[in-house]
């Protein structure tokens, strides 16, 4: 009996050791490539947290442009002057991030500012790039490396502008200000950061997409390369707006329109294409990038 078992469990590893080391190297693929795309899928994250803080420079900007306008005609008008974030407002408990990053000041009740909420999350995102700055996943990527802190560079000028702008206004400093020269430098300076930033983060796009293509897909994955035509189509359309309003050509409206259609057309794709993707909705796993609008 003992003969017999030891002959069938022989007969068992032969049938399934050829399969397994075939299976060996798309095991390996599938891991490289995973621990890739989690990767990059990190650094999306950062920019998408980026964006954001963008935009609320942006907002604010044009509303510090506003009270320095009217504050200097003949009828000063100290209402114009106001950010996003409440002057005084306060968030927390920050505790257990006291000391974590040096743009947030906690106080002794553990509790930020309104403005350092709105940095938060960026600066988690950013701690994660630093790290992996500061390892080995980027000695094959050299161009994602260059873009990449070329952009973090800016977002680190552009968090302190913005905060520059915050204080003056929360401290009312335009009442100090003779003719306002320290508002017009902001304005000045956030003109430009904001030009630096749209260059930059372009730049950086364009450089993890161009690694993410070489990055082999599996034969059970070649479904993402039929959604993405789908999610191609809205990015593709807006970046043609976006260069429009660069040039002064206002076609929002019809652009609206098709952009507003091709949603509609490539959402339920999306959908049937990603449902059953492995790794789908499951933006820690390294299967698929995981966001609609930014995938690669």
């Amino acid at each position: 009996m003992d003969k017999l078992i030891s002959a069938l469990i022989l007969v068992f590893r032969k049938q399934w050791l050829l399969p397994l080391l075939l299976l060996a190297p798309v095991c390996m693929q599938a891991q490289s490539r995973n621990t890739n795309v989690r990767q990059l899928n990190s650094i999306i994250d950062y920019m998408d947290a980026s964006s954001r803080i963008n935009l609320f420079l942006y907002w604010d900007i044009q509303q510090f442009a506003e009270g320095y306008l009217h504050s200097s005609a003949l009828k000063h008008n100290d209402n114009f002057w106001w950010t996003h974030s409440r002057p005084g407002g306060r968030i927390g408990p920050f505790t257990e991030d006291k000391g974590r990053f040096p743009e947030l000041h906690v106080d002794n009740e553990g509790m930020i500012s309104d403005f350092e909420y709105e940095l938060y999350p960026v600066l988690v995102e950013r701690e994660k790039v630093n790290q992996l700055l500061a390892g080995k996943f980027f000695n094959d990527k050299p161009a994602v490396k260059g873009a990449l802190t070329e952009f973090k560079s800016t977002m680190d000028s552009l968090i302190v502008l913005h905060r520059k702008l915050y204080d003056y206004v929360s401290a009312t400093s335009y009442k100090t200000d003779p003719e306002f020269k320290t508002a017009l430098s902001i304005i000045d300076q956030t003109s430009q950061i904001l030009d630096s930033y749209y260059v930059r983060a372009i730049a950086l796009y364009a450089s993890l997409e161009s690694y993410y293509k070489t990055l082999p897909v599996l034969k059970t994955q070649q479904k993402i390369i039929t959604a993405k035509t789908e999610l191609d189509l809205c990015k593709d359309h807006i970046n043609n707006w976006a260069n429009e309003l660069y040039n002064n050509i206002n076609n929002t409206v019809e652009n609206d329109r098709i952009l507003h259609q091709l949603n509609d057309v490539s959402l339920p794709k999306d959908s049937v294409l990603f449902y059953n993707t492995y790794g789908f909705g499951v933006s820690n796993n390294g299967a698929m990038p995981h966001t609609r609008y930014t995938t690669f």
